[in-house]
């Protein structure tokens, strides 16, 4: 079920960009360092190929 949770939104190109920045701003809201920056075209291409 955490697969299934964590890894969908990353598979909708829609909704991969969304769900990165949500993840970005709770990465900073519990304190933890990094972040994700901007995304270019082809590294999306690159995480939705990874999710599926």
């Amino acid at each position: 079920m955490y697969d299934l949770v964590t890894c969908l939104p990353l598979a909708l190109p829609g909704i991969a960009g969304v769900y990165l920045a949500i993840l970005d701003t709770l990465n900073g809201a519990v304190g933890l360092g990094g972040h994700v920056g901007d995304l270019s075209p082809l590294a999306m291409m690159f995480i939705n190929f990874w999710a599926r």
